[in-house]
């Protein structure tokens, strides 16, 4: 079972990598603004999750994800976090 569930994550991850490709080369080709593309990319894959699994299942699975959303860390503070701090104290 262990076997099934880690092709499932590599098959999941490839997904994942090929859509970021896929949504950049969007972006850089057509300079269509990020948040328009994925704001597109998030309507179709919902819908075609809601298809596939069912209404029940993808709703969820996007709950799952807004929760893990929640989690993170705002930009002000990543930048924060990240700035390097001056002198040799």
């Amino acid at each position: 079972m262990a076997d099934h569930d880690d092709d499932h994550v590599l098959q999941a991850m490839l997904a994942a990598d090929c859509t970021r490709s896929f949504v950049l080369m969007l972006q850089e080709e057509n300079s269509v603004p990020i948040g328009v593309i994925l704001s597109g990319a998030h309507a179709q894959i919902t819908t075609m999750m809601a298809l596939a699994l069912g209404p029940e299942e993808a709703a969820k699975l996007c709950e799952k994800a807004a929760d893990n959303l929640r989690t993170l860390p705002s930009q002000e503070e990543v930048e924060l976090a990240t700035v390097k701090a001056a002198g040799n104290a």
